[in-house]
């Protein structure tokens, strides 16, 4: 559900739903505000947004840590000894 205002001149926009974190965005334009909204709620409804945030604070170290962890075991010639 998304919740709309105009504070300081700015359009704000809050998309909450139950059991995860509201997302709050600010506008220039109303028009925006609504694109936004409806576009987040989509994502939302299929199960496909991102959370940018998280994805801002992973460094390049975590991601290749992480790839090293979880995607080289399963290629081919992951157990061999060399």
């Amino acid at each position: 559900m998304a919740s709309i205002r105009f504070r300081s001149n700015k359009w704000q926009a809050r998309v909450s739903r139950k059991g995860e974190q509201s997302l709050v965005k600010t506008f220039q334009s109303k028009e925006d505000e609504e694109r936004w909204v409806r576009s987040v709620e989509v994502e939302l409804d299929r199960g496909a947004y991102t959370k940018i945030h998280q994805a801002q604070k992973t460094t390049f170290g975590e991601l290749i840590e992480r790839y090293l962890k979880e995607v080289t075991p399963l290629m081919r010639g992951a157990g061999a000894v060399i």
